[in-house]
């Protein structure tokens, strides 16, 4: 039986990690209290960034400001442009 998927909630006042892809190809990871970390796949490749906000307005119609994953979803599923 594979492992049930893991969620890890961030306590209200845990910083965020970093993440910035660089010129080399790579994306390069800080948090405050980690050692920095580098991530690398071999080949022509995209890295798609996101917050994991959800998107209250187009849930539930309430307006509030803010970056959504719907960026990531939009592309990696195509469902037209997000409101």
């Amino acid at each position: 039986m594979p492992p049930s998927p893991t969620l890890v909630m961030p306590h209200a006042s845990a910083a965020r990690p970093s993440l910035r892809a660089a010129a080399d190809g790579s994306v390069h990871a800080e948090r405050e209290g980690w050692r920095p970390r580098r991530f690398e796949v071999e080949g022509d490749h995209l890295w798609l960034f996101c917050e994991n906000e959800t998107n209250t307005r187009r849930l539930y119609g309430i307006s509030v400001p803010g970056p959504f994953k719907d960026g990531i979803n939009g592309h990696a599923v195509p469902t037209g442009p997000a409101p």
